[in-house]
C-alpha cells in the first residue's frame, strides 16, 4: 500500500478537535474509509506515523497529536492526518518540522499545513505575518508560490524538496462581534448544519 503524510499544525486542543471531526465528517461524506489511529490497538501505527513527521521520544509534544487514515483504491493507497496542537506555537514548531524534514535524506512528509487563528487581523494581514515569522527564521526556502486564495498560501519548498506548505487562516472576518471566540467550531462539530 502507498501512502502520503499530511501534517497539520494547529494553535490548540480545541482545534484538533475541530480538524479532527471536520475532516472525518468531509472524508466520509464522500464514501472513503477512515479510521482512527487514536483508538488504544492502533497505537503502534499511530506512533509509526507520527516518528516519520518529527522525532518522537518519551517528552516529545508531537505525541500528542490526533491521527487518521483515509484509505483509497480498496486499501491501493492511504493518506495519513497528523493534527499537532502546539498550544500556540505554531511557527516554532513548524521550524522545527522543516528543519528535522530538511535533514533526512528523503522528506516523509508530503504536505506541512500550519494553520493560525485570524483574531483581530484581516485574513491577508495573518497570512502575511505567518510567512514573514517563517523567512525571519530562515527555516523555508521557497521553490515557487503555487497557489493562494482569501484564506491559505500553498508553496512548494526547495528544503525540504518538493514538500508542499500550506498556510491557512481560520476564523471569521473582521468586525463580527456577535459570536463567542469557539461558537464556529461548536456550531459546526456538533449539529453538521449543512448550511455551513
Amino acid at each position: 500500500m502507498s501512502s502520503k503524510l499530511i501534517l497539520i499544525i494547529v494553535p490548540g486542543k480545541d482545534d484538533r478537535a475541530f480538524y479532527k471531526v471536520f475532516l472525518k465528517k468531509t472524508f466520509e461524506s464522500q464514501g472513503l474509509e477512515i479510521i482512527d489511529l487514536d483508538q488504544t490497538n492502533y497505537r503502534e501505527e499511530k506512533n509509526s506515523v507520527i516518528a516519520r513527521a518529527f522525532q518522537i521520544g518519551d517528552r516529545s509534544p508531537i505525541k500528542r497529536s490526533s491521527v487518521l487514515k483515509v484509505i483509497f483504491n480498496n486499501e491501493e493507497k492511504a493518506v495519513y492526518l497528523i493534527i499537532w496542537p502546539t498550544e500556540r506555537s505554531v511557527v516554532d514548531k513548524t521550524c522545527e518540522v522543516l528543519e528535522y524534514q530538511s535533514g533526512l535524506s528523503s522528506p516523509s512528509i508530503n504536505y506541512l499545513v500550519v494553520a493560525e487563528d485570524a483574531e483581530d487581523r484581516d485574513f491577508k494581514e495573518r497570512l502575511d505575518s505567518l510567512e514573514d515569522s517563517l523567512h525571519s527564521r530562515r527555516c523555508m526556502k521557497i521553490k515557487k508560490n503555487e497557489r493562494q486564495g482569501r484564506h491559505h498560501r500553498i508553496y512548494v519548498l526547495e528544503k525540504p524538496e518538493n514538500v508542499r506548505l500550506i498556510l491557512l487562516v481560520q476564523g471569521v472576518e473582521q468586525g463580527l462581534d456577535f459570536i463567542t471566540k469557539h461558537a464556529i467550531e461548536d456550531y459546526v462539530l456538533y449539529p453538521y448544519q449543512e448550511i455551513i
